[in-house]
């Protein structure tokens, strides 16, 4: 793959040194990326294994850039905390344990998925809600979307648009690269998702309820 780009002078201490250019398309908010590619010694290597930096230290565009999709990334490993703490509730709330533990329902996503569709099909129609809910779930790839923004290395620079590297494992990588509007509808999913399970749950789990926040005095003409 190295031998696509045009080979230059390299920084002391490194093997091969290569001016490139990404092209990409823009209908996906993808653009062309300007860089410098450092190989070291290696069989193999790919894009989505690649670390990123910039010559010269991050500039204010970067950590502006930095700064707006944190929040965004942010807002998913939240959205991402409440569904997995929704599934264990209903798990538990469904084994009628009298004393329910989440120890006791401890376990990756999948595997909670997995558990909750089999206890909530075991309920037949007074479990058919929650079946719908996975089965949405489902549909619109929400683990999919969770685990491409949570275990991903991002491109947290400005210029190279919305970017991660993701390595997967079975040993393949890949470079995701999505508009700001398709990283927020996802972020949007991940929201709707955490809720709906979260009211499943409604009035058959320890709450606590925050008082309601007063209405803001309007200023006197």
């Amino acid at each position: 793959m190295a031998d696509e780009y045009a080979k230059v002078w390299g920084p002391p201490g490194t093997d091969t040194w290569y001016a490139i250019t990404i092209e990409q398309t823009s209908d996906n908010g993808r653009q062309s990326i300007e860089a410098s590619l450092v190989v070291p010694r290696a069989n193999a290597w790919q894009l989505g294994e690649a670390r990123l930096s910039r010559i010269g230290g991050r500039s204010p565009e970067d950590l502006h850039f930095r700064n707006q999709l944190y929040l965004r990334i942010g807002m998913a490993a939240v959205a991402g905390g409440r569904i997995e703490a929704a599934m264990k509730r209903l798990i538990l709330h469904m084994s009628g344990s009298p004393k329910p533990s989440f120890a006791d329902a401890e376990d990756p996503w999948k595997n909670i998925e997995t558990k909750l569709r089999k206890a909530a099909l075991t309920l037949s129609a007074r479990g058919a809600d929650v079946v719908r809910l996975l089965d949405w779930g489902r549909a619109n790839k929400i683990r999919e979307i969770r685990n491409d923004i949570i275990h991903a290395y991002w491109w947290d620079y400005s210029g190279v648009g919305i970017t991660r590297g993701r390595v997967h494992l079975d040993g393949t990588s890949e470079i995701i690269q999505v508009t700001p509007e398709q990283l927020d509808e996802d972020c949007q999913k991940l929201l709707v998702y955490a809720d709906s399970l979260d009211e499943a749950i409604d009035g058959k789990w320890l709450s606590i309820h925050l008082p309601r926040r007063k209405a803001p005095q309007q200023a006197e003409d």
